[in-house]
């Protein structure tokens, strides 16, 4: 039986780059918007809570803050793992072109 070998473009094909900037570009996209969800629907719930009980306003804020908060965290985690995920020497000009596109 013969033996097969993989070449390079075997293990890193052309199109992976794309994916990968793909999936982090829904990761953030995703992220903002469920922190806009988030904060709408705690927005609500302030609204009635004040009108209920305005002593407990500054207690209903903080899920406002920790929707804010996810956002931003996940934001932060996806652009560090993009920098780290993304092998700068084996892309040619276009394809850097390509992936900086996006700045």
């Amino acid at each position: 039986m013969q033996e097969v070998k993989m070449n390079e473009e075997d293990y890193m094909p052309i199109y992976g780059p794309f994916f990968g900037v793909m999936g982090s570009a829904s990761a953030m996209i995703f992220s903002a918007l469920g922190a806009a969800y988030g904060t709408a629907k705690s927005g609500t719930g302030i609204a009635a809570m004040s009108v209920m009980r305005p002593e407990l306003i500054m207690k209903s804020i903080i899920p406002v803050v920790m929707a804010d908060c996810t956002q931003h965290y996940s934001s932060k985690m996806n652009s560090s793992e993009k920098s780290h995920a993304i092998d700068r020497q084996s892309f040619t000009g276009s394809q850097k072109e390509l992936r900086a596109s996006h700045l």
